[in-house]
């Protein structure tokens, strides 16, 4: 998706193995194309790798991300990609209803949103 649409803008909401895979498709645009794209990754709970930072990976956030501003994500502009892979929990106040009741109704027009283990027209598999 990061090779193809080839975004400025990339804000991933939980962070892990596709965090590295974002990273490297970006590190690839820029080697062939020369397009340049900043990678945010926002995640409460990083692992040792993500503290440390990698080639690809613009900036981390280790913030709760009901705690961020809503104005942060006004970066993301047409052709720019939302990739959601948060806690999957839905409760009053939890970042899934942040994510959709607050967020993504604000986002600009034209951004990618990738929503990362969703069952539908099932629900989410309790193991």
């Amino acid at each position: 998706m990061i090779r193809d649409i080839k975004p400025k803008n990339v804000i991933e909401i939980g962070s892990g193995f596709t965090t590295y895979l974002s990273a490297q498709a970006i590190l690839v645009n820029e080697q062939k194309d020369g397009h340049s794209c900043d990678l945010i990754a926002i995640e409460p709970y990083p692992n040792k790798t993500l503290q440390k930072g990698f080639p690809g990976l613009t900036s981390l956030k280790t913030t709760k991300l009901q705690e961020i501003s809503l104005d942060y994500f006004n970066v993301l502009k047409e052709n720019d990609i939302l990739f959601i892979d948060s806690s999957h929990i839905l409760n009053i106040g939890s970042d899934v209803a942040y994510e959709f009741l607050e967020l993504l109704p604000r986002l600009n027009s034209g951004v990618y949103v990738h929503i990362h283990d969703i069952y539908l027209p099932y629900e989410y598999p309790r193991s």
